[in-house]
């Protein structure tokens, strides 16, 4: 992108010019990295010094052949004069990246350093042009408070460069945690994670970057041919789907599309209702990212949470608005607060609250690819079908060895319903991803327990427990365990249980009628 200028203009090699809506701007920078000296401390590591070459690399590496310009005022301590070299380079940087700590959000010069460019920004060709944020939050660690950088700053969301540890010195989602910066200092983990992050945010920074792509020789702005793709509502979430949240919209930009909200929503109630609703209005695909933690309150205690209040805007809009949600439902058990808990578990069953979603249980990867083929399915027109199951269906889940002693049960079973069984040939991705589809789509499931061992019988419970959250809530009409083949003391401590069923020397197919009258009862309501 910026190769074309530097090899056929006039300017000088780190300058190229941006034409935007007819404003000729000229910037000299690529990046413009705002911080707190404190904050690049020698005796800890100099943080941000090792940061800038990090993002320096990666950059470089996303924009090809062009070389990355990156200012940072290097001097020793901010209690010098605000020069003009500082004023020139802000005005003259096609993005800002903001190191933010406590120490920044007082510090006078950070906070005209932020005040500046914001300021300059919207003179010329905007702060978020095509909705593509030019100032990115690095949040190196947790501050108590934001209220003294300018408002367009405080509405954005920043990137954790930072970890939760528990007393125990374990990872952890607990917001009352306390919180480690990425240090290198600290081990060979955090320096992998903090290498992780600096490479997304590079990614991220290369796509605003060619955005503000220089015209062409003719002097007209380049044409976008993903102007028209649909926009998505990614839903903000609370702090331990952040992760995930900053990833899903990593790819959906770097795929051309228009990501909304582009910030943090407002923190009044109304507010908050009014502009999710009218971001609402403008998408094709709601994506929501449910969490143990609720997310921000924006009525205060005792109010609808933002997940609750998103959620609520895109039942409202129905069949219009393709919904791809995900919720773990070890994430409900786990959750934070009664009023969040009740709302997580009335998800999981219940389907006014579900409306017309895809509510999906596994892990980021499955979420990804429910997202993407959604986007595919709107830009060629094709409509999600509606949920209508005529035919009922039966998973028969049985381990490989058992694939010819579970046939006379499954034949049996295909006399009366379809009968789905276990995937084994294929990519281990592609057998996984059969298995959960089985999961997904039957009414209910036969576990074939023979050759299989007691800790394949473990995993298969597992899965189990955790295919309601994909299965948009619908509970199995009926899920029975299939005794076959030695009995092991584990296959004795279920005799007697419900829709437990012992096969016996020879197979007798009336021993299936109550798997069948289950799954005809008709559904209530």
């Amino acid at each position: 992108m910026f190769r074309h200028y530097l090899t056929h203009s006039k300017l000088c090699p780190a300058q190229v010019a941006f034409y935007w809506k007819g404003a000729d701007v000229t910037f000299s920078n690529h990046v413009f990295i705002s911080y707190a000296h404190s904050d690049n401390d020698p005796k800890i590591g100099s943080w941000v010094s090792s940061f800038h070459e990090l993002l320096e690399a990666y950059l470089e590496s996303t924009l090809k052949r062009t070389k990355p310009v990156i200012w940072r005022d290097k001097r020793l301590s901010d209690n010098e004069v605000f020069d003009k070299s500082i004023t020139e380079n802000l005005a003259q940087s096609a993005v800002m990246v903001a190191i933010v700590t406590d120490n920044y959000v007082e510090s006078p010069w950070c906070q005209r350093e932020a005040q500046e460019f914001c300021e300059h920004a919207e003179k010329t060709i905007g702060l978020a042009p095509k909705n593509l944020l030019r100032v990115f939050k690095v949040i190196k660690r947790p501050t108590e408070s934001e209220a003294t950088l300018p408002k367009p700053m405080r509405n954005i969301t920043g990137t954790q460069f930072f970890i939760r540890m528990s007393n125990e010195e374990r990872e952890s989602d607990d917001e009352n945690d306390r919180a480690f910066e990425l240090n290198p200092e600290f081990g060979e983990p955090f320096a992998q994670k903090l290498k992780l992050k600096v490479s997304r945010l590079a990614q991220d920074i290369s796509i605003v970057l060619k955005e503000l792509e220089p015209a062409n020789e003719a002097g007209a702005p380049t044409s976008r041919p993903d102007d028209d793709k649909p926009t998505v509502y990614l839903a903000q979430t609370g702090e331990d789907r952040l992760e995930d949240y900053a990833t899903l919209r990593s790819e959906l930009l770097q795929r051309g599309y228009r990501v909304v909200p582009n910030g943090v929503l407002p923190s009044t109630e109304a507010e908050c209702r009014a502009k999710v609703e009218e971001l609402m209005a403008t998408a094709s695909l709601s994506v929501q990212l449910m969490g143990t933690r609720s997310g921000a309150l924006p009525g205060g205690e005792g109010a609808d949470s933002i997940s609750v209040i998103q959620n609520e805007f895109a039942v409202q809009r129905g069949r219009a608005l393709r919904r791809v949600v995900s919720l773990p439902r070890w994430m409900a058990d786990a959750a934070v607060g009664e009023q969040h808990k009740e709302f997580l578990t009335g998800m999981l069953s219940n389907a006014e609250l579900q409306g017309d979603c895809d509510l999906i249980g596994a892990d980021l990867e499955v979420v990804k690819t429910a997202m993407l083929s959604a986007l595919s399915d709107i830009e060629r027109g094709v409509l999600k079908p509606a949920k209508v199951s005529a035919v009922k269906s039966i998973y028969v889940i049985f381990d490989r060895a058992d694939l010819a002693a579970s046939k006379p049960l499954r034949t049996a079973l295909e006399e009366h319903v379809t009968v789905l069984k276990s995937a084994f040939s294929g990519e281990p991705d592609a057998v996984r991803e059969a298995n959960i589809q089985n999961l997904a789509a039957c009414d209910g499931v036969v576990i074939f327990y023979g050759s299989g061992s007691d800790g394949w019988k473990a995993a298969v419970d597992g899965d189990l427990l955790r295919a309601l959250a994909f299965r948009e809530g619908r509970p199995f009409k009926i899920q029975a365990t299939w005794l076959d083949g030695e009995l092991t003391e584990d296959k004795e401590d279920l005799l007697g249980g419900p829709n437990v069923i012992e096969s016996g020397s020879e197979f007798d197919p009336r021993m299936i009628m109550p798997i069948i009258e289950a799954l005809n009862e008709p559904d209530d309501g």
